[in-house]
């Protein structure tokens, strides 16, 4: 799906992701640290070109790609206020994660990316930890698709075309 949308004429940017900002994120984690410090994180499963495709800038380190999905040991991106939450830093594994999640291991942190509203506009920006989607893959989906040269309203009838090839149920 995602390589057919980035086909179509006119698209710059197409990712899925389990969260679209700024709506609420459906997962979240609690984590107390050492140091008996309790701090809440978004979760967020996402496929290589999220970043991109939302305009979220870069900051240290690397964004994911798609080798990260099959690589053997799990990685994340965290957004600033999680990496000044955790007093983690790129390239530390980050804290164990909930067995529920089947993510195995600690995953190590190669990016940090600027912070996103999930909670509303009027909301205070909160701490986010991002997956490869193959790695946590959520029941919730947004197909994200932006940039566009084109009308979006004639792009949007083409993504609807790609998406009821794929599956008419959707």
């Amino acid at each position: 799906l995602l390589e057919t949308v980035a086909r179509l004429p006119g698209v710059a940017n197409v990712a899925v992701s389990s969260n679209l900002p700024p709506r609420v994120s459906p997962l979240t984690l609690g984590i107390r640290f050492a140091d008996k410090r309790w701090a809440t994180f978004s979760l967020a499963s996402v496929t290589p070109g999220y970043f991109e495709a939302l305009g979220i800038r870069l900051l240290e380190g690397r964004r994911l790609s798609e080798a990260d999905s099959y690589a053997p040991e799990p990685v994340v991106v965290l957004s600033e206020s999680a990496a000044r939450l955790s007093r983690l830093r790129l390239g530390e594994l980050s804290f164990p994660l909930p067995r529920g999640l089947r993510v195995q291991g600690r995953p190590r942190i190669v990016g940090i990316v600027s912070d996103v509203k999930y909670g509303g506009l009027d909301a205070p920006i909160g701490a986010t930890v991002y997956f490869p989607w193959d790695r946590l893959p959520s029941g919730v989906s947004y197909l994200l698709v932006a940039g566009t040269t084109r009308d979006p309203l004639k792009l949007a009838d083409a993504v609807r075309g790609v998406i009821r090839a794929a599956d008419p149920a959707l």
